[in-house]
């Protein structure tokens, strides 16, 4: 869809709205008087009702000569913009009318797929809290397993992120550093107790040989050092 007329996001009672520039509107329509002269009477005439219609803000950057008052800016809302098209009833007004109606097309199918992955998200955290609690995965470990969890049913990534996120080791990275197999890692965390939310936490993960998901236990850098005292005292 080529642009006839940008959107200027604006907030209206309160509300985040998709407007345009009447100054732009004017010029596209081509219309045959004055700017100033043009808006009040169409808003006079159709009885547009600030603030909900639209806003009046002034131009920034564009004062008068020394210090008179700098011009106003109008920006409606595109419902407003497409009668202001309409009743010009010339082929610009045609035109412009049928591109808001597009952009309006556009902006509610986004919106619906807004809220249509906000629902998936939605029942994905139940899902994931379920699944939290049943795997007994608490403290900061809960927070991280939630998001990927999510993530991964929805398909989509989520931007947010916790802000302290502990770096996770493998058995096997864990072995490598203390120069053991991810067997004995394993046995001794099982021994010793060590598969808690203090010492790590339970990530799923897909399988080599298949799209099965399957548990896979990280653990926290404070688990290298207990694992070094174990072996030191063995």
């Amino acid at each position: 869809m080529t642009q006839l007329i940008p959107l200027h996001s604006q907030t209206i009672d309160g509300n985040a709205v998709e407007t345009v520039s009447a100054r732009e509107l004017h010029t596209f329509l081509e219309v045959g008087r004055d700017f100033s002269t043009w808006i009040k009477d169409r808003i006079s005439k159709y009885e547009f009702v600030e603030n909900t219609d639209y806003i009046m803000l002034p131009k920034t950057g564009e004062l008068e000569n020394k210090g008179l008052q700098g011009k106003i800016e109008y920006f409606v809302t595109l419902d407003m913009a497409k009668q202001l098209a309409m009743v010009e009833n010339n082929e610009k007004g045609m035109q412009v009318r049928k591109y808001f109606i597009e952009c309006e097309k556009k902006l509610n199918s986004t919106t619906t797929t807004q809220v249509q992955v906000v629902g998936k998200a939605e029942d994905a955290t139940r899902a994931a809290l379920l699944l939290s609690q049943h795997l007994n995965i608490k403290g900061p470990a809960l927070e991280t397993f939630l998001v990927t969890t999510v993530e991964r049913i929805i398909g989509v990534e989520i931007p947010y992120r916790p802000l302290i996120e502990q770096r996770t080791y493998s058995a096997a990275e864990i072995g490598d550093v203390l120069g053991i197999s991810a067997n004995k890692v394993g046995r001794i965390a099982n021994a010793h107790g060590l598969k808690t939310d203090d010492y790590g936490m339970l990530y799923l993960s897909k399988s080599q040989h298949g799209p099965k998901q399957v548990e896979t236990w990280r653990y926290y850098d404070c688990a290298i050092d207990k694992f070094k005292s174990i072996l030191e005292n063995e």
